[in-house]
């Protein structure tokens, strides 16, 4: 996510803290990342500092956009899901349904 965001790049410890991974750990994903095609690293110096950034490439960020819309549809059935069976369990309870918020039958509000 925070690659996609952004378009300059981030260098390899601010990836890192934003991942909240180890260097050996980050290290790791992006040489499968890179091997995938989907980031893209290139080594540096700041001075004598050694510097690598780390950008996602368009068919990174495609694969992402892809992935969002993925997990966006899966959301959405678990919710329906959800809210259906969370409808039926409260009719056959009598209950009926206003909002967030449930009526009794002796009429104090409560909620869900």
């Amino acid at each position: 996510t925070v690659l996609c965001g952004s378009p300059e790049g981030l260098s390899f410890s601010e990836l890192r803290k934003a991942c909240s991974l180890t260097d050996g750990n980050l290290n790791r994903h992006l040489q499968t990342l890179q091997q995938a095609g989907v980031v893209r690293l290139r080594k540096s110096f700041v001075g004598s500092r050694p510097r690598t950034t780390i950008w996602a490439t368009e068919q990174g960020r495609d694969a992402f956009v892809e992935y969002l819309h993925s997990l966006e549809e899966t959301v959405r059935h678990a919710l329906e899901v959800t809210v259906q069976a969370k409808e039926r369990q409260e009719k056959a309870a009598g209950t009926p349904i206003i909002g967030a918020a449930h009526v009794s039958r002796s009429g104090e509000g409560g909620t869900a």
